[in-house]
């Protein structure tokens, strides 16, 4: 069993090390530790742990755990932990100690995988969305053959933030060397030739010029990592149709795509002083009902008919 992305810098090592030694007694030995620095600077604040010390606490937060996991008894200093003679028991039925895999993507944190882990862990929402359906239609299979499954596969991307696998951004890289203008009007000639729009159609009037883009690196960048975010999501829904096909449910099933243009926040990257303000950062309080604006509400009512719907009988083939 693994028990991953535990924000190790928000959490107790002592404490944690013992609960953990007790879960790979109760799994017979199973456990797999996933563990990373964290990110979301509101979460350190709320619970007093100095964001910028992050990664510092993170080292010695796995030092405490594998000394605990693997010594017979425990002297140091780790302020604001004292440990004197501390000792673990019962200990990890693993030896030395449970794996330890690192998560994140930064140098430091490749350096503390290959040094103080067993491994790198790894972590794309989109694909796990995707892995996730697949080995539900799977479970289903097996435990309900005969039964209709309904699936609601509730993708994220595309949206701000920009954010995708390296392999998936390599293959776009110089695609859109060419700007705004050229990628459209590109599309748009695509269109006529597949018979979605008019040939009698022109172009209509650009909203933005390519050439007085102020930071066109940035823009391609964007551009490219946006492409590689929709190319993983057709992959996993690849994945899906395959697997309603290895199945032999395929012709059966009704699939449903359907999507809005919903709320991007891009412009909080772009543009100075639209970023959000909190009043009071120190305090974190509960959404009041009348909070978003009938609009706003009424937009994201519409959003999440943005995503990929499955509908299936689940009878196999004769």
């Amino acid at each position: 069993m693994c028990i991953r992305d535990r924000v190790l810098p928000a959490r107790n090592p002592v404490v944690l090390a013992k609960q953990l030694s007790t879960i790979d007694h109760i799994s017979g030995g199973r456990l797999t530790l996933g563990v990373a620095s964290g990110w979301y600077k509101r979460e350190f604040d709320a619970i007093g742990v100095p964001f910028n010390k992050r990664g510092d606490i993170m080292d010695q937060s796995l030092d405490i755990l594998t000394r605990l996991w693997q010594e017979n008894s425990v002297t140091g200093s780790y302020p604001p932990y004292e440990l004197a003679e501390a000792v673990m028991s019962p200990a990890p039925i693993q030896k030395p100690r449970p794996p330890i895999l690192i998560g994140g993507y930064v140098d430091r944190v490749l350096k503390r995988a290959g040094v103080v882990g067993d491994g790198w862990l790894t972590y794309y929402y989109t694909a796990a969305i995707s892995d996730n359906a697949v080995m539900f239609l799977q479970e289903h299979a097996k435990e309900s053959p005969n039964k209709p499954v309904f699936l609601y596969v509730a993708y994220t991307t595309a949206h701000w933030p920009m954010h995708a696998l390296p392999e998936d951004i390599a293959k776009y890289k110089g695609v859109y060397d060419g700007g705004f203008s050229e990628i459209r009007a590109a599309r748009f000639e695509r269109l006529k030739k597949l018979g979605l729009i008019r040939k009698d159609l022109n172009l209509s009037k650009q909203s933005d010029d390519w050439e007085k883009a102020s930071n066109k690196e940035w823009d391609i960048r964007n551009m490219e990592v946006y492409a590689a975010m929709i190319d993983n999501m057709d992959q996993g829904i690849g994945r899906i149709v395959s697997e309603f096909e290895r199945q032999g449910t395929l012709d059966n099933t009704l699939i449903f795509y359907l999507q809005d243009n919903g709320g991007c926040a891009e412009g909080m990257g772009r543009r100075a002083g639209t970023q959000f303000k909190d009043k009071e950062p120190d305090k974190l309080k509960p959404m009041a009902k009348d909070a978003l604006p009938v609009s706003y509400t009424h937009l994201r009512a519409h959003e999440t008919l943005r995503y990929l719907v499955l509908r299936g009988v689940g009878e196999k083939k004769k």
